[in-house]
């Protein structure tokens, strides 16, 4: 037998054959992510590297204006 997993959009609920399990966000809670902000920093710069390299103005004074470029390419 084929075991049934929903996801209740609304709520924000998965649920294993009726029973209701922890998302897999909530399961990783539990492992240390230390070298994650380190990874995401190293890969926003290299982002900004790369837009300078393709010649995009940067707004070196606008933090958010520098993310919605990465963003956007």
């Amino acid at each position: 037998m084929t075991p049934q997993i929903t996801f209740d959009e609304e709520k924000h609920r998965y649920f294993l054959d009726g029973v209701q399990v922890p998302s897999v966000t909530k399961i990783l809670e539990v492992l240390h992510k230390g070298g994650l902000s380190w990874w995401g920093m190293q890969t926003g710069v290299q982002g900004v590297a790369k837009l300078r390299g393709l010649g995009v103005e940067l707004p070196w004074d606008d933090p958010d204006g520098i993310v919605k470029l990465l963003t956007e390419h």
